[in-house]
């Protein structure tokens, strides 16, 4: 059945029986076969044929992602179980929200990966939700909380955002001293978000402020870079901004604004057994930011 697996996920990642087959050294015939009784095996159809594609169907599509989580597991079984007399070695499959990739975990992470060499890591940054489960991942970090009860989530440290503006923008809108001022000037919004609609409940100020009638990025740090080179205010996270503050680039639009701080929380699964790496990995991150006086040998940056 393993072998079924891994031939499956071949067919599906090469797009064809003969690709799969050579990559496999079996021949196309006992390719189909296989796939033809795996079909079987769970009376359903994975593959939409025609002469010219192959393509998955909504249950391949399933079975796939399994597949891949499954492959994902078995691969670090060897190596978890080589370092339970050693040090913890394997993948760790993390997902994190691009503006977390320069926030307080990454520092962490590279604390970490100096303490544990045999750990690798596989990072997904993405602004969508990634499916934890169907993707492989092993810890994910967000704003939010977790969403389903298998899941632990832990609340580690918090990042604030801000309104910011370039000098040169200031200059030529004129100075920003409410929240409402932001309906009359350019602004730059996340395009994966509505971030002016969430935010009404907490600003009713907002009101005027029109999503669609903004600069648009789906890339914090293309927001960044756009709102440095004075195309519109933006609503970052202190963390990114530094520097440029620092630096004069960017202005603090309403440092009086309450705006409350994100929660930063790790998600990881609720297993029976969690494997060595990700023992010593969770342990790692809940020292480092709720028991730091317990994490030695480590110059932090708090």
């Amino acid at each position: 059945m393993h072998d079924q697996f891994d031939v499956f996920v071949s067919v599906v990642e090469m797009g064809s029986f003969s690709t799969a087959a050579k990559k496999l050294h079996k021949s196309p015939s006992a390719v189909s076969k296989q796939m033809a009784a795996l079909e079987q095996a769970h009376a359903t159809q994975f593959f939409d044929r025609t002469t010219r594609s192959l393509n998955l169907t909504e249950a391949g599509k399933i079975y796939y992602a399994h597949c891949k989580e499954m492959q994902h597991r078995i691969r670090n079984v060897s190596k978890e179980l080589d370092s339970l007399a050693g040090n913890p070695a394997g993948e760790i499959r993390i997902t994190w929200p691009a503006g977390l990739a320069y926030s307080r975990a990454a520092e962490a992470l590279g604390e970490f990966a100096k303490q544990y060499t045999e750990v690798r890591f596989d990072i997904v940054a993405t602004n969508d939700v990634v499916n934890i489960k169907e993707e492989g991942i092993d810890i994910a970090f967000r704003t939010s909380p977790k969403e389903s009860s298998d899941l632990v989530g832990i609340e580690l440290f918090e990042v604030r955002p801000m309104v910011c503006a370039s000098p040169d923008f200031i200059d030529r809108h004129g100075p920003l001293k409410q929240l409402s001022d932001l309906a009359e000037v350019p602004n730059i919004l996340p395009s994966y978000m509505n971030l002016v609609q969430k935010m009404r409940p907490s600003f009713p100020e907002l009101a005027q402020l029109k999503f669609e009638e903004q600069h648009r990025a789906s890339d914090i740090a293309a927001m960044l870079n756009l709102c440095r080179n004075g195309l519109g205010a933006a609503l970052l996270l202190e963390h990114i901004v530094e520097r440029e503050l620092q630096s004069g680039e960017l202005v603090n639009v309403f440092p009086d604004l309450p705006v409350p701080n994100l929660p930063v929380y790790m998600i990881h699964h609720r297993l029976q057994h969690t494997p060595q790496r990700l023992r010593v990995f969770i342990d790692f991150f809940k020292r480092y930011f709720l028991y730091p006086d317990e994490v030695t040998g480590i110059d932090r940056c708090d």
